[in-house]
């Protein structure tokens, strides 16, 4: 499946826009997803940011569900909804920097 190593940043909590401080804190590097996702009903987009290209595991660092994709600035703006414990679904966007990515 098509990756890409890069940074994103987390640019929302509680439904609200950080301030860019706080967004920059919150800076995860890894493998980004972008892909159709299939359950019951239509199909919909969903991004993942894995810690290994190739994880097998079911926990992504990150998973925004219905994830809309904007190329701007030098990088992918993603706009999607994050499922929380409580049951939740937040709104959440990522700023989406590609790095170059680690040695291998």
């Amino acid at each position: 499946m098509p990756a890409m190593w890069c940074t994103v940043y987390r640019l929302m909590q509680n439904n609200k826009l950080l301030p860019v401080d706080a967004a920059k804190a919150t800076a995860m590097q890894g493998w980004l997803i972008y892909r159709t996702k299939s359950e019951i009903g239509a199909p919909f987009q969903h991004a993942l940011l894995l810690p290994e290209r190739e994880a097998k595991g079911p926990d992504p660092l990150l998973l925004l569900h219905h994830a809309h994709l904007t190329l701007c600035d030098g990088g992918l703006r993603l706009r999607g909804f994050e499922w929380v414990a409580t049951g939740s679904a937040p709104h959440q966007q990522w700023w989406v920097v590609p790095t170059p990515g680690p040695a291998r």
